[in-house]
């Protein structure tokens, strides 16, 4: 499906009026709410001592939240921008427990093997690095994962080339339930699914 923009205000009215003009911006005056995952367990962000004065703080939220299909799921990116001038981008994601457990090993395994790689010599001359998302839980159903623009998925390759070449990107899924219903009708002597034709008998089980 092609991607989609839907306004903030749609979703947050709140977080759609949170704005902070960098021209007053005074850090001692009032406090500020940082750029989130900045106390990720295990993460970059822990390799060094917090230093919360230091941390980026949010001034606004982009105001439009764009609809995309990401990891199978459809999901909503919220971008956000902060003191320090970047735009920090975040998936909206409903937690399920099985996919949570998952990510959490692989996010782990990322991390391991990035601290093997920047201890090779070899490794650190080629700059080869592992990195995975910053993952910040909301609530036990809900967590915020970190996306970068200059990254994409394999489907989104995909997609995007089926457009360039104006086919559907549906279709080889589409073709293959065609070929599997014509191997099963094949396979029941052209009938249908309940043992006569068009269907209309009953399946039956040994007593």
């Amino acid at each position: 499906a092609a991607r989609a923009r839907r306004p903030l205000h749609q979703y947050s009215a709140y977080l759609a009026q949170v704005n902070y003009e960098p021209s007053t911006w005074n850090p001692s005056g009032r406090a500020y709410p940082e750029v989130p995952g900045r106390y990720q367990a295990g993460g970059r962000a822990l390799a060094r001592e917090p230093r919360p004065d230091l941390h980026p703080k949010i001034l606004q939220f982009d105001a439009q939240v764009r609809v995309m299909h990401r990891y199978g799921f459809s999901q909503r990116r919220v971008g956000l921008r902060a003191n320090d001038g970047r735009r920090y981008l975040f998936l909206v994601q409903f937690a399920l427990p099985h996919v949570t457990r998952t990510d959490e090993r692989i996010a782990q395994m990322h991390q391991v093997m990035d601290r093997l790689t920047s201890a090779c010599a070899q490794a650190a001359q080629r700059h080869c690095a592992l990195s995975a998302p910053l993952v910040v839980p909301v609530t036990p159903r809900l967590r915020l994962c970190e996306d970068h623009p200059d990254q994409v998925s394999l489907g989104e390759v995909y997609d995007e080339d089926r457009r360039a070449r104006g086919a559907d990107p549906d279709r080889p899924l589409l073709l293959c339930r065609e070929r599997l219903s014509k191997a099963i009708d094949l396979a029941r002597g052209g009938h249908g699914p309940g043992g006569g034709p068009g269907g209309g008998g009953t399946l039956t089980t040994p007593g």
